[in-house]
């Protein structure tokens, strides 16, 4: 038996193997063909880049037929690995990758120089999964910048038969060495890169903030951005949904759809614990491995996530939502880096919106005021003008007896009338924030919309003051459009009527159909999106079928909650 060069024991006490001749140095051909791989390595900028590198040269001057690189996350897990020397059909029948356990694992947890003639005999050993190539020799060696670990490289089946020498040891120790300095430097600047990207996005969305009007363009933005920058398989916003419970108001990325809308209560949910302390945090691993302790992901109930993140949606006061983003299997666990850049362009959105709800509130002021000087000066002046002549017309129109001309004053003093109403009408009208034909031709463009290419008659019809409708409208145009949409997908009907009312205590959009009805149907997972955007104002949606056939919807708000 021999003791490992410079000092390093052997993790599994001496080493198994069978003892190799002295090793005076490594061979010169190994040594150029090292020299020249750790040249590439340090050039090389490209995170995805390096590791791959890394993998494929171990493997070359080892003399290896299978190279592995575990790269170990901050918190000292397997985040990545990374292989080179098997098809993918192997890959494929293999199934998941390791996660750290049996000899991967012992070099996570005590990252020392592991030398193995038969593999199978240690005790550390967790075997391997159906479909897996024979592995018999080993070699194990970490992977450090300064006193840092950052993974392990795992070298299997040596060519020749024989087992892992001193000088493969060696050598592949002098390229952990260079390996090492080449993926720090890779995570420094890939994280810089990060951080430009972010900081460019931030400035971006407030920019775009202040062109958008609905508040849920502006979310589905964010939401896309935090999908595409912390590469991520599926991103959700959560708003608070009356009494106790929680809804997807915007979702990005895989089976979006079907997390639109779904529902859940806040107590034990991770979107809950990041809105009542205030700081985002990461969930590691979602699933059987899982602490009982870990708080719910309701991505799960949609998507097999692994992996999860979240951070609070937060406005000057409170936390109005959150935003809980995802990994699928195979993919690392969220960095506190990635979570803290995230968390950053989630606060410069949340504040961009509220400058420009600010700002539009401000605006919204100035012209209703500039509306009440018009009306008043309407009222107080024109119309009294106009009233008058009116008066002066009709007391003429009595006294005149010519039979050609007292017929013509009574016209004129019937137009008067007629001008005095439209100018009643002009100030009504004007005491509303946008004007009712905008708003109609609005829902109306919107229900067409939803409807287009559908073989069914669409017919609208509004009804009452829709002064209130304009601070609606954004809740308005996605109740139109989902309950239109809902219809034509799965109400199998040749009729739709749309109508939107209003008076002082309420706004009511009602859609009826001649279609299959409710109950056959059934309610979709659009419907619980407008069912949280009506709780969340107090109101209700309410689904029943006609008793001639076919089936209702009724979104209705209370106006004076809501205002």
């Amino acid at each position: 038996m021999r003791a490992y060069p410079r000092g390093m024991a052997s993790a599994a006490g001496p080493s198994t193997a069978p003892t190799a001749a002295p090793v005076d140095g490594i061979a010169p051909d190994r040594l150029a063909q090292l020299l020249e791989a750790q040249r590439a390595l340090v050039e090389d900028l490209s995170l995805t880049d390096v590791l791959v590198r890394v993998v494929r040269v171990a493997r070359q001057v080892s003399g290896a037929r299978y190279a592995a690189l575990g790269v170990i996350d901050e918190h000292g897990r397997l985040e990545q690995f990374v292989h080179d020397g098997m098809d993918e059909a192997t890959v494929a029948a293999i199934g998941p990758l390791p996660r750290g356990r049996g000899l991967l694992g012992a070099l996570v947890d005590h990252p020392q120089v592991i030398r193995l003639g038969r593999l199978s005999e240690d005790h550390r050993s967790a075997g391997f999964p159906p479909g897996h190539p024979p592995m018999s020799t080993f070699l194990g060696v970490p992977v450090r910048h300064h006193d840092e670990v950052l993974g392990n490289l795992y070298l299997t089946e040596r060519r020749g038969g024989g087992p892992f020498t001193l000088a493969d040891e060696q050598v592949v120790e002098a390229l952990a060495i260079t390996a090492g300095s080449a993926v720090a430097n890779a995570r420094v600047y890939q994280q810089a890169v990060q951080r430009q990207s972010w900081m460019r996005a931030s400035a971006e969305i407030s920019r775009e903030i202040v062109a958008m009007g609905d508040e849920g363009e502006v979310l589905q933005q964010v939401a896309d951005v935090v999908r595409h920058l912390a590469e991520a398989d599926v991103v959700s916003v959560v708003r608070p949904s009356p009494p106790d419970h929680l809804c997807v108001q915007v979702a990005s990325g895989l089976r979006q759809d079907e997390l639109l809308g779904h529902r859940y209560p806040r107590a034990g949910s991770l979107a809950q614990q990041a809105m009542d302390t205030g700081q985002g945090l990461v969930v590691h691993r979602i699933g059987p491995e899982a602490s009982d302790q870990e708080p719910w992901v309701h991505l799960t109930a949609v998507l097999p996530v692994v992996t999860a993140m979240v951070f609070p949606l937060r406005s000057e006061h409170q936390a109005q939502g959150a935003i809980v983003v995802g990994r699928l299997e195979g993919r690392p666990a969220f960095s506190r880096d990635s979570l803290q850049m995230a968390e950053t362009f989630a606060n410069q959105a949340a504040l961009a919106l509220e400058v420009a709800a600010a700002r539009q509130s401000r605006e919204r002021l100035h012209v209703l005021d500039e509306r009440d000087r018009i009306a008043r000066d309407l009222h107080d002046h024109v119309i009294q003008r106009v009233f008058a002549a009116g008066l002066t017309l009709q007391s003429l129109a009595a006294q005149e007896t010519d039979p050609v001309l007292r017929p013509r004053l009574g016209e004129l003093v019937e137009q008067m009338d007629d001008i005095i109403g439209q100018i009643r009408d002009t100030i009504f009208d004007l005491h509303e924030p946008e004007d009712r034909t905008s708003i109609r031709e609005r829902l109306t463009a919107a229900a067409a919309e939803a409807s287009q290419g559908a073989a069914l008659r669409l017919s609208t019809g509004f009804k009452g003051p829709l002064a209130a409708a304009d601070e609606h409208l954004g809740d308005l145009t996605a109740v139109v459009r989902e309950g239109i949409s809902n219809t034509v997908k799965h109400a199998s009907a040749s009729r739709v009527a749309l109508e939107v009312s209003a008076d002082e205590r309420s706004l009511q959009v009602k859609i009826v159909d001649d279609g299959v009805g409710w109950e056959q149907a059934g309610p979709h997972s659009g419907l619980e999106n407008l069912r949280w955007r009506a709780e969340r104002l107090g109101g209700q949606l309410v689904l029943r079928d006609n008793p001639d056939g076919g089936a209702t919807l009724v979104w209705r708000i209370p106006l004076q909650e809501a205002s």
